[in-house]
């Protein structure tokens, strides 16, 4: 090879390797964006609120509480219900007859969930609690616009036995229901101490962001599309979201949640309250409430209010139009469900 062919067989190795430097560092640039997007937005500290026990809610919180909320699909509030408020929930939830209208779930792999569903919010501790002032408000506050009691739930998973539920958003449901927009939120109580062995909720930060997607049947379940779940998780990382008794978790109905078999010796029981706003009120009637004006009552309401709850107010099996269930007390879990 001559001198000319050296000096060009160089140049064109000083272009690749310049071109290969560049997108070496596009890529990484790229990489450490995204783990730092996925870092920053999964902060569990940054979007949780301590729960006033007294004092009103500010302005400033409630501002503060929508900002972190609009961001990242979800906020956690701190001690929710205390020891007094959580005695009388327990009380309703074993001793007023609410097992026995309860659902059976099973997740396709052997494990299973029971679930119990009302329509409104009675005068019941249950129902008190979905119109206590100080969450009805944070929830309009989120939402803004008045809302009213979608529909209420008690979710049980027992030791070692409690099913799964697959990733997939309360939209992807509801939307089949006449529902026009995604302004609607859930709040997830939580009655024991939940975390990674019995079943804790896990959320994708920001995913509320992604609009409704498709759902299909996945082992017996509603979940997001196959492929598009893979894409999402390819990009966005999943966080459990731990909650000592007494929490709450509020989460947009877009955004993407799943939760894992109860494995451990404890159970993992929670209340789930869906609200829906007066604006976004069903454009037919369907299983579900449409817009009923909810009555916020005091805080301390609950613990002088009945357990017992109408016994007209459980939606039955095969009643809900989003479940799929033989007629027996087993059920698909394709409902909203955590």
């Amino acid at each position: 090879i001559t001198g000319n062919g050296n000096t060009e067989t160089h140049n064109t190795t000083n272009v690749l390797y310049k071109v290969w430097v560049m997108f070496s560092l596009r890529t990484a640039l790229q990489t450490v964006t995204r783990r730092t997007f996925v870092r920053n937005c999964s902060t569990i500290s940054g979007c949780s609120f301590p729960t006033p026990a007294a004092e009103p809610l500010s302005e400033a919180l409630l501002s503060d509480m929508k900002a972190k909320f609009d961001s990242n699909g979800f906020i956690v509030l701190k001690g929710l219900l205390n020891t007094n408020e959580l005695a009388v929930v327990e009380d309703a939830v074993l001793h007023s007859g609410l097992q026995e209208k309860a659902y059976v779930l099973d997740d396709g792999d052997g494990f299973k969930s029971k679930m119990v569903l009302w329509k409104n919010a009675g005068d019941d501790a249950l129902g008190v609690l979905a119109r206590r002032e100080k969450l009805v408000n944070i929830m309009e506050a989120l939402l803004q616009d008045e809302v009213y009691h979608y529909h209420g739930k008690l979710m049980m998973k027992e030791p070692q036995t409690g099913g799964a539920f697959v990733w997939h958003q309360d939209y992807g449901y509801w939307y089949q229901n006449g529902i026009l927009s995604p302004d609607l939120a859930t709040v997830f109580i939580a009655l024991d101490k939940v975390g990674t062995e019995n079943g804790g909720l896990q959320v994708i930060p920001k995913s509320h962001k992604f609009g409704r997607v498709d759902h299909e049947f996945v082992g017996g379940q509603m979940g997001v599309e196959s492929q598009r779940i893979e894409d999402i998780l390819s990009r966005y990382s999943p966080l459990l979201v731990p909650l000592e008794k007494g929490d709450g978790l509020i989460f947009h109905s877009n955004t993407l949640h799943k939760s894992a078999q109860n494995l451990s010796p404890h159970r993992r029981y929670a209340l789930l309250y869906a609200y829906n706003t007066k604006t976004n009120d069903p454009m037919r009637p369907h299983h579900c409430p449409q817009y009923t004006p909810l009555h916020k009552v005091a805080d301390d309401a609950i613990c002088h209010a009945p357990i017992e709850m109408d016994p007209d107010n459980f939606m039955l099996v095969g009643e809900d139009a989003t479940t799929k269930g033989d007629g027996q007390g087993e059920q698909t879990a394709t409902p909203s469900e955590a």
